[in-house]
């Protein structure tokens, strides 16, 4: 019987926060994982990892654009 890993856990996690953050379905973005056996574990394969940083980092340079639209007042965002 497999187990997930560690690696594997945090990735679903991962994929769980994404799905919230943009409002799709969690179930696609699980569709995406890929894992591999390694001594008896489930691992997120390298092509998996990848895809997913690159996922983290267009979604992060998204917000900075949108942060750079914004001011700060108080506390307040200002557009």
């Amino acid at each position: 019987m497999l187990k997930l890993s560690d690696d594997a856990i945090v990735l679903i996690a991962r994929q769980l926060q994404v799905a919230i953050l943009t409002g799709t379905d969690v179930v696609d973005n699980l569709r995406l994982l890929e894992l591999e056996e390694k001594n008896g574990r489930l691992v997120p394969s390298p092509a998996c990892l990848k895809s997913h940083d690159e996922q983290i980092n267009g979604l992060l340079a998204i917000i900075e654009k949108g942060q750079l639209a914004n001011s700060y007042d108080e506390g307040q965002i200002v557009s």
